[in-house]
């Protein structure tokens, strides 16, 4: 059987550098954000199970040893829970060596998951699911056209905390403009305290050529935040949270400052990144 290890240009986070990736989608099942660039080469689909698992036993030929497994494309949780299932438990009986098996997961396709299913594929090694939140404000989100509501987010998370897998969430700082920058930054802090991810990566809004955002931006409709800007709504967002234990990054290409720290109980975190966010603030004022 032939068949290709990947179709398409293919993403993952950053902390995913060193992870082994396997396609198990292609594309993005909703792909309609106007801001994004991601995945217009292709239509989405499922690939076959049983290309997933050759490809598997073909990375087990050639890796001695892997720790870490991201699944990709866009949003893996298109996949029924059977066929999900299925794939963990091909890992499982593959990689015994596996300690995290992670993937992107979008609140819409969380609604066809149960707790209970979650807490089963978390049995099988799925650990951590990557949440684009972007922004906690209905109307950003509603802009944007994201097809997302602060309401669902706050109720995948929680089925995602309930199953024992963590979540790795990523907002857009820049996201709701200059006329809607206060709201976007702090309903955001409102949801992520009610989310409490583990992780926190803070992204800047960049205009993408080819995209809707661009073509609002062009016309005067969207108005861009400005580098101060963006540094405030990044400090008024840090200012709002209030986690359990959260590691915070900026450390994006987009971003205009790297900051880092963990926000929580018993840290220092949380003064440190606002510190650090200030010094950039003198620097583009």
């Amino acid at each position: 059987m032939e068949f290709e290890l990947y179709e398409g240009q293919v993403y993952r986070p950053p902390s995913e550098a060193g992870s082994l990736i396997v396609q198990v989608t292609s594309g993005c099942s909703y792909n309609r954000c106007i801001y994004c660039s991601m995945y217009k080469d292709r239509k989405f689909h499922l690939r076959p199970f049983e290309e997933v698992l050759l490809a598997l036993r073909f990375f087990r030929s050639r890796y001695q040893s892997v720790p870490r497994i991201f699944l990709a494309d866009g949003d893996v949780l298109a996949l029924s829970y059977g066929k999900l299932l299925r794939i963990l438990r091909s890992i499982r009986d593959l990689f015994p060596e596996c300690e995290r098996i992670s993937a992107y997961g979008s609140s819409r396709n969380l609604r066809s998951y149960t707790a209970a299913q979650l807490q089963e594929l978390h049995l099988l090694g799925l650990s951590l699911i990557y949440m684009g939140v972007e922004s906690g404000s209905d109307a950003v989100l509603e802009y944007v056209r994201k097809g997302q509501t602060r309401e669902l987010l706050i109720e995948s998370a929680d089925k995602l905390t309930e199953a024992g897998i963590l979540i790795s969430a990523s907002v857009i700082c820049g996201l709701g403009g200059s006329a809607m920058a206060s709201e976007h930054a702090e309903a955001t802090a409102e949801v992520l305290n009610r989310i409490d991810p583990r992780y926190l990566g803070i992204l800047r809004l960049t205009i993408d050529p080819g995209t809707v955002m661009e073509q609002l931006t062009a016309s005067g409709e969207f108005l861009l935040q400005s580098e101060y800007g963006i540094l405030e709504e990044m400090y008024q967002l840090i200012s709002g949270l209030e986690l359990s234990e959260c590691i915070v990054r900026s450390n994006h290409v987009c971003n205009l400052v790297a900051v880092s720290g963990t926000i929580g109980y018993g840290h220092e975190g949380k003064a440190a990144l606002l510190q650090q966010l200030d010094a950039a603030r003198q620097v583009y004022r």
